[in-house]
């Protein structure tokens, strides 16, 4: 049986939607952001000569421009940054945010108990539909 890797298999799924410097931007975000982070504000013009140079193209396979460039690494961030989000969100509870709950037994409906100086009484409620009544 062959080996297919995960990245193959993402590029294939979102083959036509993504283009190689979209892939190379993905799998080298780490260096880039620090690469970046150092420069302060980017050029842009040269970051897509370097692309071009590199081989890589747009989703027309064509030499990224600078504003493809910028557009395309703003992308991967939006991205990533969603994925996180979403892996916290769906992480268990830690174990000290668990909720102990008070070992009193639970109150019976009629059951009188009084709590800070004054007397309760509950009660078992009842919901009952309203007959509807027909006009003619």
């Amino acid at each position: 049986m062959a080996k297919i890797s995960l990245d193959q298999l993402r590029k294939a799924a979102s083959s036509g939607r993504r283009s190689t410097l979209y892939y190379w931007m993905r799998a080298h975000h780490a260096r880039i952001s620090e690469a970046l982070a150092d420069a302060g504000r980017p050029n842009w013009e040269a970051l897509a000569e370097t692309f071009a140079k590199a081989g890589l193209t747009d989703r027309r396979n064509e030499p990224p421009t600078a504003a493809i460039a910028r557009q395309t690494w703003h992308k991967v961030c939006t991205v990533l940054a969603k994925q996180q989000t979403a892996a916290a969100t769906n992480r268990p509870p830690a174990a000290s945010t668990a909720v102990t709950l008070p070992s009193q037994p639970p109150i019976q409906p009629g059951e009188t108990t009084a709590r800070q100086g004054r007397n309760y009484t509950f009660t078992q409620a009842t919901l009952r539909k309203a007959p509807i009544e027909e006009t003619e």
